[in-house]
């Protein structure tokens, strides 16, 4: 679903394409690695356009009948024009009523008898929502970034409402960034029966297609093989010239020797991958299968070029092992990041705790002139204490003067 803005560069390129048309994306985006009935009960918090990714998350959990983790859905909203696949929920909702309910809050309504709760999601209202121990329990949040820095805080404030809820950091995900969302690229979150990653898809009218086609094996292999291979080359000639009376020579049989191991390790590890594990291993499997891969094509190699077997098998095993494990720690850190919403140079300067100015969001600044309003009020109110009290003895002077004549 493609939500079209007025201004919008990517929106407005994708509501210009016809079926037919072909897209080409840089990358995909990794999703949360759903288990069937690990969570008891899951809280899904959308706002605005950030409801595309958590519906996708509903629609696969719910499809799957296996799964009877229960699902509470907030989907908060500027208006009821916003309240966008309305009927889909509303459908889950009575299909599924003991798994899944939710709440429509809307800040700004149109109408005056509006059907939905009122306001925005808050911690107040989500104390009284939370009404189940957190144990067990898990949360997951799209929406813009004010929304997102208040429920699971910032670097300078780094308590947020779920936090202070009882939630733990672990209990909390991002699906991925509300900006992330309003790229309009989008895929589903989890296949639930085969806990794998849906393939991507561009869809037109219908019409569904893989945007990245199973790679073939041999070739992964032969593409590995050949950078591989020309590392093999340069280090040859580099070490040639210093040490080998043929640098040519000796650069040659480098580039063959690495060639031979980078290839033969790609195609052992993909093929371990593909049949014993059906390419859902976990990122510690796959340290354990590159390090078994590496020592078997490493060792074989250096044992058919006249080296020693077993230095050959501990050496590249450990290079294995030590590069997958770099791989998903950098794949870990950028992940993370994709979470993290970017903001301008200017505001994080605002936001560093060395800084003592603090930057406000819009709920920050609403409540500071809600205070003021408060303490406005609070003066007017002891103003007209004073006033009516000077009422009362202005009111008390005239009696008492006029019946002093009376008196005489």
């Amino acid at each position: 679903m493609v939500k079209k803005y007025p201004d919008g560069k990517a929106s407005g390129y994708l509501h210009s394409l016809r079926p037919g048309d072909s897209l080409t994306f840089a990358t995909s985006l990794k999703g949360y690695q759903w288990k069937q009935n690990e969570l008891s009960h899951a809280y899904l918090l959308a706002g605005g356009a950030g409801i595309t990714p958590i519906y996708q998350l509903i629609k696969g959990i719910l499809k799957d009948p296996q799964d009877r983790t229960k699902l509470t859905l907030i989907f908060g909203v500027n208006s009821e024009e916003d309240l966008l696949l309305k009927e889909e929920l509303d459908r889950y909702a009575t299909e599924f009523p003991d798994r899944f309910n939710y709440i429509y809050t809307v800040s700004r309504p149109k109408e005056e008898n509006s059907p939905y709760r009122t306001g925005y999601i808050d911690e107040e209202f989500l104390r009284s929502t939370f009404k189940e121990s957190t144990q067990n329990t898990k949360v997951f949040i799209c929406g813009p970034p004010a929304m997102e820095d208040s429920l699971v805080g910032t670097r300078r404030s780094p308590e947020g409402i779920l936090s202070r809820l009882g939630f733990s950091k672990d209990q909390v995900h991002k699906v991925w960034s509300y900006l992330t969302c309003e790229s309009l690229v989008y895929r589903y979150a989890s296949d639930l029966k085969s806990q794998t990653t849906v393939p991507e898809t561009a869809k037109m009218s219908g019409q569904a297609k893989s945007l990245y086609p199973e790679p073939n094996v041999l070739t992964s292999s032969l593409k590995v093989g050949a950078v591989t291979g020309s590392a093999g080359l340069i280090y040859g000639g580099i070490s040639g010239v210093i040490r080998s009376p043929h640098p040519v020579i000796h650069s040659i049989s480098c580039g063959i020797h690495w060639f031979a191991c980078g290839a033969s390790f790609w195609w052992l590890r993909s093929n371990i991958l593909k049949l014993h594990y059906e390419d859902k291993a976990t990122p510690k499997q796959r340290a354990y299968v590159s390090a078994l891969s590496g020592g078997v094509a490493g060792g074989a190699v250096t044992r058919l070029m006249g080296g020693r077997l077993v230095p050959g098998l501990v050496v590249f095993s450990l290079l294995g092992y030590v590069g997958q494990s770099s791989y998903n720690a950098i794949d870990t850190w950028q992940m993370e990041n994709a979470n993290t919403t970017s903001k301008p140079f200017l505001q994080r300067m605002a936001d560093s705790k060395w800084i003592p100015l603090k930057s406000l969001s819009d709920d920050d600044y609403r409540g500071i002139l809600n205070e003021k309003v408060l303490s406005i009020e609070a003066e007017i109110a002891l103003i007209d204490d004073k006033i009516g009290e000077l009422e009362k003895l202005k009111t008390s002077g005239l009696e008492s003067g006029n019946s002093d004549p009376a008196a005489k």
